[in-house]
């Protein structure tokens, strides 16, 4: 039986929050200056709860002071990356953009390796490169594009200000919706299928040169990416989500990041660069250059692989020497289709629980959302399959809590202690369950064990912080007597 039916309740919108309108404009001022994202009224409704949630945690005196202390936290602080996680749109899947990925493996790409053969060396940077779909993409494509690729050093850089996009991204693991635009030959030719988790890992072979990190594209202070100048920038649909003091920060990092025979791929709605940047169509792909000003060497600009200065934008000289065939990708047999598959079955199959990781942050993104049915929906599928894992039983428990489901919230909560009998969140949780149902003895029970457990880790302080929530409780069910 499922564990809620879901035809009879509606997916839930976040509840109404009793925010001030100066609290509201003070959050949505701190999303805007910290990430650069200019929220939509709809948009700042889904980080509300979130928001609330990390209040109710901080002990904070008053929202406003703790807006201050949230200004003050780094952008990899966890309270500000779960805003970031409720705020940022994540929107990614494998070959997005058919007339794109044309135009970069038969156009951009074929021309930055000619420029680039002398050396070896090419140096690639997805810029909010959300869970790395784009950027595998381009790794996929460099695959088919050379021959000799073993003999050149190739940096694969993906970046974004999200840390839950950057830990997916490191995994390489995916549904079928990153996957969407794929066809059954592209699945079976670069991804290993678990049919029990019903995902995709993507093949070693073209994870091996990519890296990802975090990083503020809005933040003057922040330091370029490694190895620091790029011959190829992919920053698409980015720009247009950034107030216009934003939208010239990340502007400026791209500008210096960029090597001066690079070129930088935009998003159709991206706004267009007022200065610095001379623009090509490249097929259905906006692309920019640095203009002769911004180089340093103006003699570089004859070497540009796109021909730019001077040059109408609906025209694209083809590269000065002659590119690699593109016109198909290399042929595959069954056998080395087969063959593949086998060489990282053993692999993969070593770390199932990573697959389940991918489905338990998404879980845990539609809680943060306030998306509490259909979060359980998602964790009732990730028991099926990870039945003895304690951390979706407790994410279970905040869900159905927040549904007002104290008695289901409870049940997820025993199942907790009983896997992770150390778990001192779930037995404060527990506790304080028992208690407002009316269950004094087990309430008290239970929170008795936030001290027992881990009482080498007392100056830990999260561990301090449940245990003095817990004295307070105890201390109120024994009538105001010290526990």
């Amino acid at each position: 039986m499922p564990l809620l039916d879901l035809s009879l309740r509606p997916s839930l919108s976040p509840e109404p929050s009793p925010l001030s309108v100066d609290v509201r404009r003070g959050l949505a001022a701190l999303l805007r200056e910290r990430i650069g994202h200019d929220l939509t009224p709809a948009r700042l409704e889904q980080v509300v709860p979130v928001f609330n949630d990390l209040f109710d945690r901080s002990g904070a005196a008053s929202l406003p002071e703790f807006l201050s202390r949230l200004d003050a936290e780094p952008s990899d602080g966890p309270a500000l990356q779960k805003l970031t996680t409720a705020a940022t749109i994540k929107e990614s899947y494998f070959f997005r953009d058919r007339s794109t990925m044309t135009a970069l493996r038969e156009r951009i790409l074929p021309a930055l390796i000619d420029r680039c053969r002398a050396t070896r060396v090419l140096r690639i940077w997805s810029a909010g490169c959300s869970s790395g779909e784009e950027l595998y993409s381009i790794a996929i494509l460099l695959s088919e594009l050379l021959p000799d690729m073993g003999r050149w050093s190739l940096f694969l850089t993906g970046t974004d200000v999200d840390g839950w996009s950057i830990r997916r991204a490191r995994r390489a693991i995916y549904g079928h919706w990153s996957l969407r635009v794929a066809d059954d030959e592209e699945k079976q030719r670069y991804f290993q299928y678990d049919r029990r988790l019903q995902c995709f890992r993507l093949q070693a072979r073209f994870r091996s040169n990519v890296s990802f990190a975090l990083h503020n594209l809005v933040d003057p202070h922040a330091e370029t990416p490694a190895p620091g100048h790029f011959d190829l920038i992919l920053c698409r649909n980015v720009l247009g989500y950034f107030d216009a003091r934003s939208r010239q920060v990340a502007l400026g990092q791209i500008r210096r990041a960029l090597a001066p025979h690079g070129v930088w791929v935009a998003g159709a709605s991206d706004p267009l660069p007022d200065s610095g940047f001379q623009t090509r169509i490249v097929g259905d792909v906006v692309a920019h250059e640095l203009l002769p000003a911004e180089l340093s060497d103006a003699s570089e600009v004859s070497q540009h692989p796109l021909g730019c200065v001077g040059e109408a934008p609906e025209t694209l000289p083809a590269p000065p020497h002659a590119a690699p065939e593109v016109s198909a990708p290399p042929p595959y047999s069954r056998e080395r289709l087969v063959s593949g598959a086998l060489a990282e079955s053993a692999a993969f199959e070593a770390e199932p629980h990573a697959a389940a990781l991918v489905a338990y942050d998404e879980a845990c993104m539609l809680v943060e959302a306030g998306q509490f049915v259909n979060a359980l929906a998602a964790l009732e599928r990730l028991h099926g399959v990870q039945p003895l894992w304690p951390e979706p039983y407790l994410l279970s428990a905040r869900a159905f809590e927040a549904l007002g489901d104290d008695q289901r919230a409870i049940e997820a909560l025993h199942k907790v202690a009983s896997l992770a009998p150390d778990r001192k969140e779930a037995w404060l949780r527990l506790g304080l369950l028992l208690s407002r149902s009316g269950q004094r003895a087990a309430a008290m029970d239970a929170l008795r064990r936030v001290a027992a457990v881990d009482e080498h880790l007392g100056v830990e302080p999260k561990a301090q912080r449940l245990r003095e929530q817990a004295a307070r409780e105890l201390s109120r069910l024994a009538g105001g007597s010290a526990p």
